[in-house]
């Protein structure tokens, strides 16, 4: 992340490389990898119900979501779900169980 980071910060002009200290974009590349979530935001909940397509694809940040894990055979799942009438990008994830999980049972 260091060498990502030293290559962002080379890159940006020299009004805005005091603003983006070099460990504070380290910082925000370690946040990113753990955090970040590739998604489709759906941007009605009743479409969710109705598995119609995704309107947007993107990255999302989710502070708590990090802590499921990935599996090839999952117990739960996500979905993201834009404030309504937001159009700012801001969006709520929401972790369902997919049977029931036990408590102290990893989820995945």
């Amino acid at each position: 992340y260091a060498a990502h980071a030293a290559h962002i910060h080379a890159a940006l002009t020299d009004e805005a490389r005091p603003t983006a200290p070099l460990e504070d974009l380290d910082w925000l590349l370690r946040s990113v990898r753990a955090n970040a979530h590739n998604m489709s935001v759906q941007h009605d909940p009743a479409a969710v119900a109705l598995r119609s397509p995704a309107a947007t694809i993107g990255l999302g940040m989710f502070f708590w979501l990090h802590l499921a894990n990935h599996s090839c055979v999952p117990n739960a799942f996500f979905t993201a779900t834009s404030a309504c009438g937001r159009d700012d990008g801001a969006a709520i994830a929401t972790l369902y169980a997919l049977r029931n999980i036990d408590e102290g049972e990893e989820v995945f």
